[in-house]
């Protein structure tokens, strides 16, 4: 079990959350989850939409003194990218590969294990036998180190 660092208000870190500029009701659940971090922290955050000029990005986190970002999104993983080497980020509510465009970031990724949703699949509807699954293996998004085996494959 990892601990989780609990800190007062006066000494609490400066966190920015970035995501992305969208149409209700895609932005309240970005909100959502601004509040949640809000929660969990027990202080404020400074939030910013991100929008496709973020060139004085890093310079407004700067300013702003951020000391940890927090990115949101797929437009929130190309923004990490961009500050990893000027200050700690998390990334999160996107799919993240381990690809070496990602190395270096720290997230929660949105892809779930295949193997889990086989055996979930399993559960729910035991009479299934064959499962077609498509596959990329170039594919960047949701890579797994190896393919699953569905329903019914005798694993």
């Amino acid at each position: 079990m990892m601990a989780v660092p609990q800190w007062s208000q006066a000494d609490a870190p400066s966190v920015a959350v970035l995501y992305p500029e969208l149409r209700e009701p895609f932005r309240g659940v970005f909100l959502e989850i601004v509040e949640g971090i809000e929660a969990g922290l027990r202080s404020p955050v400074k939030s910013y939409a991100l929008t496709n000029d973020d060139s004085a990005l890093k310079s407004q986190l700067a300013q702003e003194r951020v000391e940890v970002a927090i990115t949101l999104g797929r437009s929130g993983l190309l923004a990490a990218r961009k500050l990893a080497d000027t200050l700690p980020v998390v990334v999160g509510a996107t799919f993240v590969s381990p690809d070496a465009e990602n190395r270096g970031l720290a997230g929660i990724t949105l892809a779930p294990a295949p193997d889990a949703l086989f055996d979930r699949l399993r559960r729910l509807a035991p009479e299934i036998k064959r499962v077609s699954v498509v596959y990329d293996p170039k594919s960047k998004t949701g890579k797994s180190s190896r393919p699953a085996r569905p329903p019914g494959s005798g694993a």
